[in-house]
């Protein structure tokens, strides 16, 4: 009976030590799992109307839940930033950047960009990780290893609004629209027996 007990004991070691070996070795590659993004980078692109890039602006954002960027904040995030340098931006290009490679796939992917760097471009490639977004609605970013999180980013393009486009889009230039012509009664007709 006695002998039993040192034998439990000795295979409870054993386990615990074999887990304890494990955990040690898998946390060096910890960097290599994918995980949820809680925070990522906004870029603010400001185009003047010559076509040029006058301002860059990049900004940490912390996201209110994991992997996704809410409407409202995306909105909130356009009102406050449609203004720099005492000039009125509009919202022309929103897109996002989120590097979704598996470890499996880092190896395959890094010949890709080797051998064949052109394949990266196409819009159906598995390795373009530049999207864009069509609508201003909730943006959703993958899982995506630890090592790449930081480069994980939601990037908005401003083009300068000119004098005529803010003339036209103020509120005093609002019309109302009729569906009706101005007699709005309706015609009889008598049938005739």
């Amino acid at each position: 009976m006695n002998n039993n007990n040192k034998n439990d004991e000795l295979n409870d070691k054993l386990n615990d030590d074999w887990i304890k070996d494990f955990e040690k070795r898998d946390h060096f590659f910890k960097d290599f799992y994918p995980d949820d993004l809680y925070s990522i980078n906004n870029n603010f692109i400001y185009v003047n109307r010559s076509n040029e890039i006058e301002i860059i602006k990049k900004e940490p954002f912390f996201l209110s839940h994991p992997n996704t960027m809410k409407t409202e904040e995306i909105v909130g995030m356009v009102k406050a930033k449609s203004t720099a340098n005492n000039k009125q931006y509009k919202l022309v290009c929103l897109f996002k950047y989120n590097i979704t490679l598996t470890p499996e796939n880092i190896s395959n992917f890094i010949e890709v960009m080797k051998t064949n760097p052109q394949e990266l471009l196409h819009d159906d490639s598995e390795y373009n990780f530049l999207k864009d977004v069509n609508h201003i609605e909730d943006v959703y970013f993958g899982k995506s290893v630890n090592m790449f999180q930081d480069l994980s980013e939601l990037n908005f393009v401003f083009y300068e609004r000119s004098n005529e486009m803010k003339k036209t889009n103020s509120i005093s230039s609002t019309k109302k629209v009729y569906l009706y012509g101005k007699d709005r009664k309706t015609k009889k007709k008598r049938y005739k027996d």
